[in-house]
């Protein structure tokens, strides 16, 4: 499938969730560019009023934040609560990941 990488932020249940995920296939997710151009931008856009963020900004207030998308996802490496976000989207958000064949380090 054509999809590629990166690993934020929206309304999440009060209760962990956990979608049958395997250690090796979280070590290979991405996201689809797709996602990341609309629904993830969506999101830095809603949280900050615009998206010329930098990494630091945004993975302090939407990827390491108790409102994190991951923070009441279980975490299919260790099996806690609080995952990456690429793990929350695959959790929550069905189609919108893949094994990644592409790395984008730093893409807005």
């Amino acid at each position: 499938s054509g999809r590629s990488v990166m690993s934020v932020m929206t309304d999440v249940p009060a209760d962990p969730i956990s979608r049958v995920c395997s250690v090796e296939e979280s070590s290979v997710l991405g996201i689809s560019v797709h996602y990341l151009s609309t629904v993830f931008l969506k999101e830095v856009e809603e949280e900050f009023g615009h998206s010329d963020c930098n990494y630091y900004e945004v993975n302090e207030r939407m990827l390491a934040s108790k409102k994190a998308k991951g923070a009441e996802v279980i975490c299919p490496r260790d099996g806690a609560q609080g995952c990456s976000y690429v793990d929350a989207v695959h959790a929550l958000e069905s189609g919108n990941t893949d094994a990644a064949n592409v790395m984008l380090s730093w893409s807005w």
